[in-house]
């Protein structure tokens, strides 16, 4: 038999006394929020509970200081190879008695069921029968609990009114405390040692969570005797300026501790700018990437919230090589880079935008990007083909050819034929039976032929006329060179007045010399040639006998 209901038709504690006076035997499951309690009852009596938050009973047992961690890793240890469960090897190694054992799941069951009755809301189904497989702890299951409604139902009740007042003084378990004097218990307190070790706790590193949970099953008492003492003003709430100053000590010897505070301070002051900044720099210590990009992104929205361009500049940069994958952060440097006039910065963070929007469904992401980046620079090329892919790639091919026409038919009225080229190419690409792709296309290609064909004799034109300019360069500065050279010649011939001395072999042979070096140059034709011409005639007469 199976039947379903909600919460507010019918109260928990009323649903869970029915089945106890219809001594029924089944699973009864809450939802709320998303999760599931299961609660197995045998014939009315609640003997297992679960759900997704609840450790297993030895892990509870802990928490509630019944045993200890290393006594535990011991039974672990011992346990393997036998079919003996974790209770029983407990017992062995003498952790714990049968007795206590029983006595301490009872108490956790008791705990769990009271905290559950407290805040049960949501829907309920029960299902009669057997547990279901592989659902229930098995350490608990093994021991065959069996808890009366009526003793859970009266505590669950005085708790919820009492947890309306401690709602009131402490809003959150995850606040925190600090005793004012942890030796003094303040009058009129309920219960003097629960609050002497709650003042000897409370040093303000710590939750209101985690020291309530180190009084196991007496958890609940020690939240309203904490009440008591926030009324009593014997503690004080924790700012977070106190939990940043205490993370910061920590912070090289527990860092993971350091980030826990950092992250409750965070709670009450999400946008510090200490704390973002403490955050980023323990987990990029802890290398946990993904925290650090989250702090420092925050961290660089307030400064470009603040108008400081230059530091927030920095800040996603950081952001980005924590997490290149954040997209978040690369369209807040795309946004920066257009509003500052940065266009190369611009289409470099755009592309490492796109980079990451090409996958399936994000096509269309990528093409939006794409289009900010060409109002940048309408007529770029590269830009319009990458454009044109994301577009096609988001299920409009037809825009993409359109606007790869129309801006290829702009650009040959440019005469820009090679770019020109590129877009009609990469729209027959996109779509092969395009006519007017094409015709412009071959067109193109035809011109270019011909622009080609006519640059190359216009280089072989430009050649010729280069080696023709480059020769009678060298011809006119040899030319200078020799008339210099010969006017020496001449100067020194006459100085030292080889013709007046008859020393015609020596001018001559001054003369030879430079005819020689410059056998190509109009002077040694013109000039040279006459000189050394007489002057062989008078080295003739010279040497011609007497008649």
């Amino acid at each position: 038999m199976s039947f379903y209901g909600d919460l507010a038709s019918i109260g928990l504690s009323d649903l869970l006394q029915n089945l106890e006076q219809a001594r029924r035997t089944g699973t009864l499951t809450v939802s709320a929020g998303g999760d599931e309690t299961l609660i197995y009852l045998r014939e009315g009596k609640v003997a297992m509970l679960t759900s997704p938050a609840r450790p297993p009973l030895v892990e509870s047992l802990v928490r509630h200081s019944v045993i200890t961690m290393k006594q535990l890793e011991s039974a672990r240890s011992r346990r393997k190879g036998t079919r003996r469960s974790l209770g029983e090897t407990l017992g062995t190694i003498g952790a714990i008695e049968a007795d206590k054992l029983q006595k301490s799941a009872r108490a956790v069951l008791t705990e769990d069921l009271c905290s559950l009755l407290v805040r049960a809301e949501g829907s309920f189904r029960f299902r009669e029968g057997d547990p279901p497989a592989r659902v229930f702890d098995p350490e608990e299951r093994r021991l065959n609990l069996s808890l009366p409604m009526n003793p859970v139902l009266l505590e669950a009740a005085r708790r919820k009114d009492h947890w309306e007042l401690v709602r009131r003084a402490i809003p959150s378990d995850s606040m925190h405390f600090v005793a004012v004097d942890r030796e003094r218990v303040p009058e009129g307190v309920d219960h003097e040692e629960v609050a002497r070790q709650l003042l000897a706790r409370l040093d303000g590193s710590r939750s209101v969570a985690e020291v309530v949970s180190t009084f196991g099953v007496h958890s609940f008492l020690a939240h309203c005797t904490l009440a008591q003492l926030i009324k009593e003003r014997a503690v004080r709430t924790v700012e977070s300026s106190d939990l940043a100053r205490f993370a910061a000590e920590i912070k090289t010897s527990d860092p993971k501790r350091a980030l826990q505070i950092v992250r409750r301070a965070r709670e009450t002051e999400p946008r510090n700018p200490n704390l973002l900044l403490l955050e980023a720099d323990l987990c990029e210590a802890l290398e946990d990437n993904s925290g650090a990009a989250a702090a420092t992104k925050i961290l660089a929205h307030i400064h470009l919230e603040k108008g400081e361009n230059e530091r927030g500049r920095k800040l996603l940069a950081k952001a980005v090589a924590f997490d290149p994958d954040d997209t978040a952060v690369w369209e807040k440097s795309l946004g920066l880079a257009i509003m500052e006039g940065r266009i190369d910065d611009a289409i470099k963070e755009g592309m490492g935008l796109v980079g990451l929007y090409r996958a399936p469904g994000l096509h269309s992401r990528a093409s939006e990007v794409l289009e900010k980046l060409r109002e940048l620079k309408p007529e770029d090329v590269v830009l319009t083909l990458e454009w044109a892919r994301a577009r096609t790639a988001a299920g409009d091919p037809k825009t993409a050819v359109a606007e790869l026409l129309r801006l290829g038919k702009v650009l040959v009225s440019k005469e820009s034929y090679l770019e020109a080229s590129q877009l009609f190419e990469g729209a027959l690409d996109l779509e092969p039976g395009n006519e007017i792709a094409k015709k412009y296309y071959d067109k193109i290609e035809t011109e270019q032929l011909q622009q080609r064909r006519e640059r190359i004799r216009g280089f072989r034109r430009r050649m010729r006329s280069a080696v023709v300019t480059a020769l009678v360069l060298t011809m006119f500065v040899f030319e200078m060179w020799a008339r210099w050279d010969t006017a020496e010649a001449t100067t020194e011939i006459s100085a030292n007045q080889w013709i007046e001395q008859r020393e015609y072999e020596l001018a001559r042979d001054r003369l030879q010399d430079i005819s020689d070096r410059y056998w190509f140059t109009p002077t040694r034709f013109l000039e040279l040639r006459t000189q050394i011409g007489v002057l062989e005639d008078r080295i003739a007469e010279q040497n011609a006998p007497p008649k």
